[in-house]
């Protein structure tokens, strides 16, 4: 466990799953083995304190490993990002609670961390999912889902109380990059431009063909969203922007995994950053959302 002087060092952080239970481990890349145990849950993470969706409300970690349960009044609690200056998070959340396994209702409410008020920014009468706070401006991205509109990328901007763009990306598990100016499509691999929506790349091929030459191929026993298998999951941004990290769950020579892997943006190779991790897909959604959530901490 961390001293009480520690801080989250800089690096890629992710959750371990544990393959029998809704738990999980902190791991850094290249870094710690196992940090602290966490909830299943999604999570971000500062150099100064850690936030996990729970059920009941929202945790809060230090690097010390003490935590407090800050009570909001959401159902359902899951996704958080930070905002800029660390006082603030969004979430994916309820505000009723409904019956059945899979919540109704899903909004994007942003958290006061030190009072636990909650603000809804989002005004669909249907599911809008995945914040993901700009990581140096006060913007927010999430998605939405209806089935007569389909699955569209809303961007807002918290300063101005208003959305400011949305538009049709077909999945809404994205990454920001540090500059703002760029959105990665995680499931689609896509590359788009923040400020209009418009695609730059589309990295799909590439992915496969990279994957290809380390040895292995997409696992395709459960479809993922639209379809697509289960590679790409979770993403970010490299601190300079020019590289991705993402994961997926993948095959070699008859074992099943999920690997992280790094890409460069401009030339599109692969590098392998850790072997095959066991995951039991009943305790991750049958892999249609990533397990590990990928965050970096600069």
């Amino acid at each position: 466990m961390p001293s009480a002087a520690a801080r989250y060092q800089p690096g890629i952080y992710y959750q371990l799953p544990n393959s029998n239970e809704h738990t999980a481990s902190l791991v850094r890349l290249n870094g710690s083995s196992s940090l602290q145990r966490t909830p299943g849950n999604g999570f971000d993470i500062r150099k100064d304190l850690m936030v996990f969706g729970d059920p009941d409300g929202i945790i809060l970690v230090k690097p010390d490993g003490t935590s407090r349960r800050l009570a909001t009044g959401l159902f359902y609690i899951d996704r958080p990002s930070f905002s800029p200056d660390g006082k603030k998070i969004a979430v994916q959340a309820s505000s009723t609670y409904s019956e059945g396994p899979i919540p109704n209702g899903l909004g994007i409410f942003v958290v006061d961390l030190q009072t636990g008020t909650t603000e809804k920014i989002s005004t669909l009468d249907y599911n809008q999912e995945n914040p993901v706070w700009f990581p140096h401006q006060n913007k927010i991205a999430y998605g939405s889902y209806s089935p007569t509109v389909g699955i569209r990328i809303h961007i807002y901007d918290y300063d101005a109380k208003k959305e400011i763009i949305q538009f049709d990306q077909k999945a809404f598990h994205q990454a920001v990059s540090p500059d703002g100016k760029l959105l990665f499509n995680t499931l689609m691999a896509r590359l788009y431009y923040s400020e209009n929506g418009t695609q730059i790349a589309d990295l799909k091929t590439k992915i496969i063909q990279g994957i290809g030459k380390l040895g292995y191929v997409v696992d395709t026993r459960y479809p993922g969203q639209a379809n697509l298998g289960t590679l790409s999951l979770s993403s970010v941004f490299s601190q300079d922007g020019k590289n991705i990290l993402f994961d997926g769950a993948v095959e070699k020579n008859g074992r099943y995994g999920i690997v992280v892997f790094n890409m460069t943006i401009q030339s599109g190779e692969l590098t392998a950053m850790t072997g095959l991790i066991a995951d039991n897909p009943d305790y991750t959604n049958k892999h249609n959302y990533s397990p590990l959530y990928l965050h970096r901490v600069e």
